[in-house]
């Protein structure tokens, strides 16, 4: 049955119900049940799903592997993309029967910047199973570089505020435009006339590197592999700004969505005798791009978003805390600091990242703010501390180069300002906290066995 022969019967079918109560309340007596049947048997099986999920999650092992790489460094953020192209092989597609039945959920990496009373480290946070990957991965670009898997940093620092001894100042960070649009990228930092690379990681590790006693500052971003599903809005968003036409897929939604449109044009046809609605049914005539008319900022934009969309890309969350003891806590210094140091991959025409404030940031305003402020250090410290890809802010999409620009190892080669305060593999200069046994130069020397049996993190599942 066509949707031309079965707009006049539900038509007819719409002005019965209308007009016959008797028939109205038997319909509804028959029928009825099915307007509670249906979000009912969806919320029984998302909890089904949900808990199928949250029994898979729990078997997955968790290991913190620290990164020192030489302290004469001169690979620079291009060894870092080819590190992230690497790790997209991660990306897993499951089935229906997969996600419903088994909860098998694709698995993220935390890559992770810390900052302990001064003294800076490399981390990333990995399911145990993707090692081999990631090891390989790093080794393929730095033959040099020392891998040790090290205890969590975050088990020193409480789960529950107030606190007596501890506090704490964290956020979430989000995207200013359309995930498409691209942050400024490592590229740009390069000078091709005298051919030196302006590194921006070395004011993020020189704003890190000042923390003091007592002090500690974490940078968290959590990547996971995806598909390509991501690119067709920005093929769309490309298609916009140079003025071409976009054209929609055909779908289920769309065609249903023409029903009341021809259940109307029906109406007017046959209840009163009228025609037609003019321009019903009919297509729009393209119109030509207007490419030759683009400024050349609008040209570079759309050249720009091409090249986001041209690399691989991630899920992406970036989370930040500044953590102290109560006495040294600089909430003032230490955030403005971290937010500025960001705040050099911003651009003011394509995008920027930006602290989600409202959503997630350690704030509140007006009645009942100290109980408020310590419900949302509790959420943020339990964000940070299970790795947590699904809480907070939304999750957005950031390439394989704009990684790489974020999260690279110093260049620290002659002629390059490089990062006294860094882990190195030749290089450990700060002493360690007062908390940590002195037997140790680095907070995180203490190397564990890796055939002990590790921590298991909490299920992470979608609200």
């Amino acid at each position: 049955m066509s949707l031309d022969t079965l707009i006049p019967d539900l038509y007819a079918f719409i002005v019965r119900l209308g007009n016959d109560q008797l028939f109205l309340y038997n319909f509804i007596k028959t029928w009825g049940w099915l307007v509670l049947f249906f979000p009912i048997t969806w919320m029984a099986h998302l909890t089904f799903v949900y808990s199928r999920i949250a029994k898979n999650r729990a078997k997955w092992k968790w290991i913190l592997l620290a990164i020192d790489v030489p302290k004469d460094n001169e690979q620079g953020p291009r060894a870092v993309e080819n590190i992230f192209a690497q790790l997209a092989g991660a990306h897993g597609s499951q089935d229906i029967e997969e996600i419903h039945f088994e909860g098998e959920t694709q698995k993220w990496f935390s890559f992770e910047i810390v900052s302990i009373e001064g003294y800076v480290q490399f981390l990333i946070y990995t399911e145990k199973g993707y090692r081999n990957l990631l090891e390989a991965a790093i080794y393929a670009q730095y033959p040099d570089a020392e891998i040790t898997e090290v205890e969590d940093y975050t088990k020193v620092v409480p789960s529950a505020f107030p606190d007596e001894e501890w506090d704490v100042w964290g956020a979430d960070f989000k995207l200013v435009k359309q995930q498409h649009y691209p942050i400024k990228v490592h590229t740009e930092y390069e000078d091709s006339m005298f051919k030196t690379f302006h590194d921006p990681m070395t004011a993020l590790i020189e704003t890190m590197s000042r923390m003091g006693p007592g002090e500690q500052l974490w940078l968290q971003i959590l990547i996971k592999p995806i598909g390509i599903a991501w690119k067709e809005e920005g093929y769309k968003l490309v298609n916009e700004l140079a003025g071409k036409p976009v054209k929609s897929k055909a779908n289920m939604l769309g065609t249903v969505g023409q029903v009341p449109g021809k259940i109307w044009d029906e109406v007017i046809t046959h209840g009163f005798g009228g025609a037609p609605m003019e321009g019903v049914g009919e297509e729009k005539r393209e119109m030509p791009s207007n490419l030759l008319h683009l400024t050349p900022g609008e040209k570079s934009g759309i050249e720009a978003v091409e090249r986001k969309l041209s690399k691989i890309g991630f899920s992406c969350k970036i989370r930040i805390l500044y953590v102290g003891r109560k006495g040294y806590f600089k909430k003032s210094n230490a955030v403005q600091a971290i937010v500025g140091s960001i705040k050099q991959f911003n651009t003011e025409d394509l995008n920027a990242i930006i602290p989600d404030m409202s959503k997630t940031a350690v704030t509140a305003h007006y009645m009942f703010k100290a109980m408020r402020k310590n419900w949302r250090k509790n959420r943020i410290m339990g964000w940070y501390k299970s790795r947590s890809h699904w809480a907070g802010t939304k999750e957005f999409v950031l390439n394989t180069e704009e990684l790489a620009t974020i999260w690279h190892f110093p260049v620290t080669k002659e002629g390059q300002a490089g990062a006294p305060m860094l882990s190195q593999t030749k290089a450990k200069k700060a002493e360690a906290p007062s908390y940590i046994p002195t037997e140790h130069a680095n907070p995180f020397d203490q190397k564990i066995d890796s055939d002990a049996p590790k921590g298991e993190a909490p299920p992470d599942l979608p609200v």
